[in-house]
């Protein structure tokens, strides 16, 4: 337990700190973007946390209890700006509720979990920004590939199962660009995600919030 904390301290530690540290450097790109973000598309990726809010999992052997309550969150994205208020986003996420534990044998097993979303963001001040950050709100549909693993080394023993669903999220943030083709961004969502029937180690709700910073690359249209 310890030490789940830790490392959740740890993610949400360097979430604020990335926003901090664009927050003050954002000054530097007023004039570059005083007209607003239209006319840029971006691609980029942001690392965080991803907070369960769905089913807490069942053991798989006594020793083993819940499937982990939080975990590393990394999602790559590409998105097309229709206007100054309007933004087309594609977004995919890769996260893994896991426990490792010790008994008789060495058990692994563990959920990861790919959400794809395609999503629209409006942002409410348009061109105008705040200190050169874009706040934004953002919703949209898609769908998760969930994948089980359970494995015991040096037995031949183990399995997967995959299953795809679809979803829904929504969430808001901030872009900050720093430059004329580097910017940073800041995202927080919650993801519905429900399996139904189909189970991984107990669980079939995968909803859960993410909360991730990272860079962005601007470009012009067509380049």
């Amino acid at each position: 337990m310890y030490r789940r904390m830790h490392t959740f301290r740890v993610q949400i530690t360097r979430v604020a700190t990335i926003s901090a540290l664009s927050i003050l450097i954002s000054p530097l790109s007023n004039e570059v973007f005083a007209g607003g973000l239209y006319g840029t598309d971006m691609v980029g990726g942001r690392v965080g946390v991803w907070i369960n809010d769905g089913d807490p999992g069942t053991a798989v052997a006594p020793s083993i209890g819940e499937l982990s309550a939080s975990s590393p969150y990394v999602e790559v994205f590409y998105n097309h700006g229709f206007s100054n208020w309007f933004r087309g986003e594609v977004a995919l996420g890769v996260s893994k509720r896991s426990e490792l534990v010790s008994d008789e044998s060495i058990i692994t097993s563990g959920v990861s979990l790919y959400p794809l979303q395609f999503s629209m963001k409006f942002y409410p001040l348009g061109p105008l920004s705040i200190s050169s950050a874009y706040p934004f709100v953002q919703g949209g549909v898609g769908f998760s590939i969930a994948s089980q693993s359970i494995r015991r080394p040096g037995r031949i023993t183990g399995g997967s199962n995959t299953k795809t669903d679809f979803d829904f999220m929504f969430g808001g943030g901030l872009d900050i660009p720093l430059a004329e083709k580097i910017g940073v961004t800041v995202a927080g969502k919650y993801h519905r995600i429900d399996f139904g029937a189909a189970q991984f180690l107990g669980a079939s709700d995968f909803s859960g919030l993410s909360f991730s910073a990272g860079l962005s690359y601007l470009f012009p249209f067509g380049g």
